[in-house]
């Protein structure tokens, strides 16, 4: 299912040997096309196909199976009487079937198509219902006929022109050449064109061609690396994109040096690895894309959209592919060049001009692409806001007029640079840049500088003394940092502005102390909570079940630790969080003495009769 959350269905395909599906494609029913190799004499084909009888040892084969998995459409052996397999399979504009692989027998050449010697790597163009050979052709070293690549990627583009890729290293480290078809590969030879990237291999490289739509043409064939940086890759890995552009995964450099070779600006340019390191890269084979890229003078603001008049521009061509390059520049002025140069154009009457870029290449199924941006020319009239004081933790709106456009920075502490009037968020005191562009292509820039008032950190607690002796006296410990002026509220309708200020309370009861903290224009405001109850241990307990000083209850105004001694000092009682439950349970009547341990650690003790009946 599209959330793989369920199997819609699966199926076994293959006969009574070795199997193995390596490439699928759907086509526009949503039927599927697979493709692989065989050692099965067996392997289920249907009738009127191109060939639906085994041919050698290890062949290989396509099928096209229905969207619902139920049955084959067609399906049909492909190869020579030696060794053959299919790696990729891909379906043109028409839905016709391109497949490559690996051969070493004498795999057909179709008549006036390019090739290069006779068996090796084929490529092979079927009718889409698998009955018909349109063309095959080989691509090799001249005079080789074992396969001189794994191939990796395989792409037949919007163009019908075919992509291929991969890798040959005659390194052991790859290859035992022995036995089971595990040939000893090598990339010299293969063939190249003579505007390669790179023309030589000592046979160890990646091999990266493209041919025409009818494979008559080899219109572009490049090496990439040497022995140096000893590659290679497992398969599924790399992909081209219907532009023609290969996104290659690597297992490089695997004698652990760094020598696989990287660009400027790369992700990593060192192997952390002491064998084979994962590396990347992208090629592009055969694109045409016109490109415009807008700079000053300088050369120190690509992406210029506009300016005051008079407004010189400088467009720099940065287009792939193309042999010609016309230029409209929207004010009545056109340029043709046949290399991509880079022009200083001078507008001098104010407006939007659309600027049009064509660049051209008959070599190419796409032989045309445009690029286009607009420069508006005019005279600024522009305002930012003022100077400003925020509290720490707080936010500001900074204010630009008179633009379409806004960058501000920094930009860390900005919901979104790009508005008239982001919100600014700053930890620490920041000086802020606007750029501000206008529809016409002006320009402008000016700072606002957004103090911020120290965080008020506040650190408070209450300390209470004297519980024992019925005290009701509270004092504030103030380590408050940041704090220019204080104002307390007791909750009684007292206020003091003192910093670390003592207060006694004259009633029992339970109070919100509020502080009020500020720094300039900054405030925080801190709530103690405070239970103010004076402490009171009843020293008769006459335990008659009336309910009246049946059990102990000690009035306070936190939770007591209580201890029960007899008068030659044996512990009767203990209890950590005392409940005011204790009866005497077990004791005779006598006089017995008590330490009620409070929350600030005071000790009250004190002496306590039991009675009975009373």
């Amino acid at each position: 299912s599209n959330d793989l959350d369920s199997l819609i269905w699966s199926t076994y395909l293959g006969g009574s040997g070795s199997d193995v599906a390596l490439s699928v494609k759907l086509d526009n029913q949503d039927n599927i096309f697979v493709a692989g190799g065989t050692t099965s004499n067996d392997f289920p084909t249907t009738a009127d196909v191109l060939s639906p009888s085994s041919i050698g040892d290890v062949d290989g084969w396509v099928a096209h199976i229905h969207a619902n998995g139920d049955s084959l459409i067609n399906s049909s052996y492909i190869g020579t009487s030696g060794y053959d397999q299919v790696f990729f399979l891909d379906l043109d504009a028409n839905e016709d079937v391109y497949l490559a692989g690996q051969t070493n027998g004498a795999y057909p050449i179709s008549s006036g198509l390019y090739s290069s010697g006779s068996s090796g790597q084929f490529i092979h163009k079927l009718s889409h219902n698998l009955q018909s050979s349109i063309f095959s052709t080989v691509i090799n070293a001249p005079g080789r006929t074992d396969p001189a690549i794994s191939l990796t990627a395989f792409l037949v583009n919007e163009c019908d022109n075919i992509y291929l890729s991969g890798w040959g290293s005659p390194d052991n480290l790859f290859s035992d050449g022995t036995s089971n078809n595990n040939f000893t590969l090598g990339t010299s030879g293969l063939p190249i064109t003579q505007d390669a990237y790179q023309s030589a291999s000592d046979g160890s490289s990646f091999y990266l061609m493209v041919l025409s739509g009818d494979a008559s043409e080899l219109l572009y064939a490049t090496h990439l690396g040497d022995a140096n940086s000893l590659v290679h890759v497992d398969g599924g890995t790399s992909r081209f994109d219907k532009h023609g552009i290969v996104y290659h995964s690597v297992c490089a450099s695997c004698s652990g040096d760094s020598s696989f070779p990287t660009t400027a600006g790369a992700y990593a340019t060192a192997n952390g690895s002491t064998g084979c390191n994962n590396a990347l890269f992208k090629f592009d084979l055969a694109s045409l894309r016109a490109r415009i890229q807008t700079n000053s003078i300088a050369l120190d603001d690509p992406g210029l959209s506009g300016g005051c008049l008079p407004l010189d521009i400088v467009f720099e061509n940065f287009s792939t592919g193309g042999e010609v390059y016309e230029w409209d520049f929207g004010d009545g002025t056109t340029r043709t060049t046949y290399s991509k140069d880079t022009i200083l154009h001078q507008y001098a009457n104010p407006g939007t001009f659309q600027v049009q870029l064509r660049a051209f290449d008959p070599n190419t199924c796409i032989s045309e692409d445009y690029a286009s941006t607009s420069i508006r020319v005019s005279s600024p009239n522009f305002t930012i806001s003022g100077n400003a004081d925020i509290c720490a933790g707080s936010s500001i709106p900074l204010i630009a007029t008179g633009g379409t456009q806004y960058l501000w920075s920094p930009t860390e502490s900005l919901d979104d640079p790009t508005r008239s009037n982001p919100i600014a968020s700053p930890t620490d005191t920041t000086i802020y840049t606007v750029r501000v562009y206008n529809s016409n292509g002006c320009n402008y820039e000016n700072t606002v500088t957004i103090n911020v008032v120290p965080q008020i950190e506040a650190s408070i607690r209450l300390e209470q003394t004297g519980l024992c002796e019925g005290s009701r006296e509270i004092s504030i410990v103030n380590e408050s940092i940041n704090v220019s002026a204080i104002t307390w509220s007791f909750g009684d309708g007292e206020l003091l502005d003192d910093w670390q200020p003592s207060y006694t309370y004259a009633q029992d009861g339970e109070y919100t102390i509020i502080g009020k903290l500020m720094n300039q224009k900054c405030e925080v405001e801190v709530k103690l909570d405070i239970n103010i109850t004076q402490i009171n241990v009843p020293n008769v307990l006459t335990r008659n079940e009336d309910g009246f000083n049946d059990a102990l209850k000690i009035s306070s105004g936190s939770p007591v630790n209580l201890t029960i001694y007899t008068r030659w000092g044996t512990k009767v009682y203990s209890k950590l969080n005392y409940q005011n439950d204790w009866r005497g349970e077990g004791l005779t009547n006598g006089t017995y003495f008590y330490e009620v341990i409070l929350e600030n650690h005071e000790i009250c003790s004190g002496w306590i009769q039991l009675l009975d009946g009373i």
